[in-house]
């Protein structure tokens, strides 16, 4: 997935990079030149506040689904937990029981 990120990121630099030696080596005079600087500097802004929010938003949706899926997890090991936890505590008493009715049968004989 950081290959993509990798790639993306490299083609829009990259990009960004051409375009303004585009701009810089065009055959314009300097106040053109600065104006469309300008307003190729603005449209970049823009799309780059609109990628890195869609890349919190996606960001969001993984971490949500990440907290779901651990919980969901923990919900299970734990309830897992609990039941050997009880099923240990009904062998120690049945154990107990076992052993205080042997001892009664020793000390009787």
């Amino acid at each position: 997935m950081m290959d993509r990120r990798d790639f993306a990121a490299g083609l829009v630099i990259g990009g960004l990079l051409g375009a303004a030696l585009a701009l810089l080596l065009a055959p314009s005079s300097g106040d053109e030149t600065r104006e469309r600087i300008l307003e190729r500097s603005a449209e970049l802004k823009t799309r780059a506040r609109e990628r890195a929010e869609e890349a919190a938003e996606r960001l969001r949706a993984t971490t949500d689904d990440l907290m779901t899926r651990g919980r969901t997890v923990l919900e299970e090991k734990s309830g897992r937990f609990r039941r050997a936890v009880e099923a240990g505590k009904e062998a120690m008493s049945e154990t107990r029981d076992e052993l205080l009715e042997k001892l009664e049968e020793l000390e009787q004989t």
